[in-house]
């Protein structure tokens, strides 16, 4: 299965990735390229929306780490948006659920990133 990508801004320091379908060893590059991109822009907080993501596998785990070390150096953060519950378990299997701030919807994911801006 192939990876899409669209993303956009929400604000000055905040940026939106929805990557659709699945994110693997060969698909993983792509997401990199968005969230370096984004970081490149600016943006502090980046949200990964991942309501149509199918798969992930340890590849994406490692961008997303890589994304969130980036980040963390500005004093920003990466927001996990995430319902789906196979996906989930990815990130609690991994211990990354709170590394991540993982959250279940984009309305939850924009709070968190409003109360990380305020407290930086």
């Amino acid at each position: 299965m192939d990876l899409w990508i669209t993303d956009g801004p929400i604000d000055a320091t905040t940026r939106i990735i929805q990557p659709r379908g699945e994110i693997d060893l060969a698909t993983a590059p792509s997401l990199k390229a968005a969230l370096d991109a984004a970081t490149d822009a600016g943006a502090r907080y980046v949200l990964v929306d991942f309501a149509e993501v199918a798969f992930m596998d340890s590849t994406g785990i490692g961008v997303l780490l890589s994304a969130e070390r980036k980040l963390r150096a500005r004093d920003g953060k990466l927001i996990v948006v995430c319902d789906d519950p196979l996906i989930r378990r990815v990130f609690e299997i991994a211990g990354l659920t709170h590394v991540f701030n993982t959250t279940r919807s984009r309305r939850e994911a924009l709070l968190a990133a409003e109360e990380f801006a305020a407290a930086g």
